[in-house]
């Protein structure tokens, strides 16, 4: 990704690091993290948008240590876990979008 991207993304900028995209190998769905490091887009095989959903608001999080941005995505058993500033953590339900806060670290 080119530096301006990077600084145009806010997880980027925040975490140079941070993985922002995912694929289901099983559905083919793909989870995106929108330019504000907020919200989570899924699409589709055919890129149809599935949900949308401001993790950070729906999992009412806010990090305490860290920038109030999504820095992780991971998939495990059906759900997209999601790792928000230095130790937030809320798991989305790939099919639905239902999103919920599992706790900090």
């Amino acid at each position: 990704m080119l530096k301006e991207d990077a600084a145009a993304h806010a997880s980027l900028a925040a975490y140079p690091q941070a993985v922002i995209s995912v694929k289901d190998p099983k559905t083919s769905m793909i989870f995106y993290v929108e330019s504000n490091g907020r919200r989570v887009v899924a699409f589709d095989q055919d890129a149809a948008v599935v949900w949308s959903v401001d993790v950070l608001a729906k999992a009412t999080i806010k990090p305490a240590q860290g920038q109030p941005v999504i820095r992780h995505l991971r998939l495990q058993e059906g759900e997209l876990w999601i790792t928000c500033g230095k130790h937030d953590h809320a798991k989305v339900d790939i099919k639905t979008g239902k999103t919920e806060f599992v706790g900090a670290d």
